[in-house]
């Protein structure tokens, strides 16, 4: 069972400022295409905890916060914070690419969430902190995090916005 959540709303559920153009690309999507939180069948949900929970996505993550923060959190309970979060539907993924649900970034050679199913639909939530980067991507044909316009390494998401309405 699939439930929309209400775009463009903060974790509070207020209205977030004035929309920018990824968040009217959102939006205009159609609603079979827009972000929502997947709820998976028990047995679905227990097969996709066992696998994060040995995945290499979770290790590194787990990695990063120690080498970090020089705190150790165990797996289960870093997998609980991260699967309460509701900026990504973990179980719309799992159901879309099974244990093929993360791929590697080729520029930090760490795991990552993809943006969308292979049919479409955003798997990251419109206040997500990098949505915008796969909407950039699809309508530019390049990554904001190797953009030779911007005069930074990394765009942000305004210069990334500038550089869309100026098209």
């Amino acid at each position: 069972m699939e439930t929309t959540t209400p775009h463009l709303k903060n974790q509070a559920g207020g209205m977030v400022g004035m929309a920018d153009i990824f968040d009217r690309y959102i939006l205009d999507l159609p609603a079979e295409m827009q972000y929502r939180q997947t709820e998976l069948p028990v047995e679905t949900e227990r097969e996709m905890t066992a696998f994060l929970l040995r995945s290499p996505w979770l290790a590194g993550i787990q990695d990063t916060i120690q080498q970090n923060d020089q705190k150790f959190i165990p797996k289960e309970e870093l997998l609980d914070q991260l699967l309460d979060n509701p900026d990504y539907d973990y179980g719309g993924a799992y159901l879309a690419r099974g244990e093929s649900m993360f791929g590697v970034d080729p520029a930090s050679g760490t795991y990552h969430g993809f943006s969308r199913t292979p049919e479409g639909r955003f798997l990251k939530a419109p206040d997500h902190g990098t949505s915008w980067k796969e909407i950039f991507y699809n309508e530019m044909g390049f990554s904001p995090d190797t953009a030779k316009e911007s005069p930074h390494p990394s765009m942000t998401r305004a210069e990334a916005a500038r550089v869309l309405m100026q098209r």
